[in-house]
């Protein structure tokens, strides 16, 4: 039974021993082939000559595994003795799902002429949480040219100004006729000082009676068409705007944000009992339309429109007699 316990204990043992192993080599391997393939990186000139002032691309370029830490050269105001004038940001796409290829691009200039050699420029990498590893490209040359001058060439003088023969005449001529326009204005401001003009009273236009704009905008709501295109709800609802703009501008009653109930009411001095009776239907119709969503038929749509115009002409305000027809 001991000699089991123990058999049992160093099997155990030993596979354990054996999983451990397993698990380190697999972690080694793993760590090899992340490192199997090392950054590249590559640094190059758009151009290798250039005139003092002239704007030079530098284009550097890494592919490396996303595995690593890596980081780009970091600048500062100069490159040796060349002027870094802008940093790009960096341009990256995927070669594979764990290597990444990376641009970016800087512009120098040279302000003195001369062959420049530029120092390598360094990357570091790196697995996460160790040492970074530094890897440089290689130098690049750039001539720097003064500008071409001449010595042989000869010295041009300053140009003088340019002289513009005036005619005498033509000034004389363009002196009196400004005197002449002057004195002209001069004397109309003194003659109209003397005699003012009546000031003639600003003719505003007369406005139209409320059952003529009524009567108008009833024939713009049939030029709609809006119920026989099946907008039943907005066609009721202006129909009502109109009569509601026609009672205030009739009545002075205030329409805005009232009722039908308290259009009704406020009516009531102003219109018999028939004319109450038609405000009533068309009022009440509407706003079963427009909140109890009920549907009329075709004829009672026309039936309304023309309750309402029949409302408006009994109720007009004539011209001779100011009173309600």
């Amino acid at each position: 039974m001991y000699r089991n316990y123990t058999n049992r204990f160093l099997f155990s043992f030993l596979f354990s021993m054996k999983l451990s192993i397993c698990s380190i080599w697999i972690y080694l391997c793993w760590t090899t082939l992340a490192w199997a393939q090392p950054p590249q990186v590559r640094a190059t000139l758009d151009k290798t000559e250039a005139q003092i002032g002239d704007y030079i691309r530098l284009q550097l370029q890494a592919e490396y595994s996303t595995k690593q830490d890596f980081h780009f050269p970091k600048w500062g105001e100069k490159w040796d003795s060349l002027s870094v004038i802008e940093v790009q940001p960096k341009d990256s796409t995927w070669l594979s799902n764990d290597r990444l290829k990376a641009t970016q691009n800087i512009i120098i200039s040279g302000y003195k002429a001369g062959m420049y050699r530029l120092s390598p420029l360094t990357f570091s990498y790196g697995m996460p949480n160790t040492l970074l590893n530094n890897i440089m490209t290689d130098s690049l040359f750039v001539n720097i040219d003064a500008p071409n001058i001449d010595p042989q060439a000869d010295i041009k003088s300053i140009k003088q100004p340019i002289q513009v023969v005036a005619n005498r005449w033509l000034l004389i001529v363009i002196v009196l006729g400004v005197l002449t326009i002057i004195g002209a204005l001069f004397w109309r401001w003194k003659r109209n000082k003397k005699h003012p003009k009546a000031i003639q009273p600003a003719t505003t236009p007369t406005p139209l009676p409320a059952h003529e704009l009524a009567l108008k905008a009833l024939q713009q709501l049939d030029q709609q068409r809006l119920w026989q295109q099946q907008q039943i709800k907005p066609y009721y609802t202006a129909l009502t705007d109109i009569l509601r703009q026609y009672l205030h501008q009739r009545y002075d009653i205030v329409t805005a944000e009232a009722t039908s109930d308290e259009i009704l009411q406020a009516s009531q001095q102003h219109l018999s009992t028939e004319q109450q009776s038609e405000l009533q239907q068309i009022l009440y119709r509407a706003d079963a339309v427009k909140f109890a969503k009920a549907e009329p038929l075709p004829q009672e749509h026309i039936e309304s429109r023309e309750k309402t115009e029949q409302f408006v002409r009994h109720t007009r305000l004539t011209e001779k007699t100011n009173e309600t027809v």
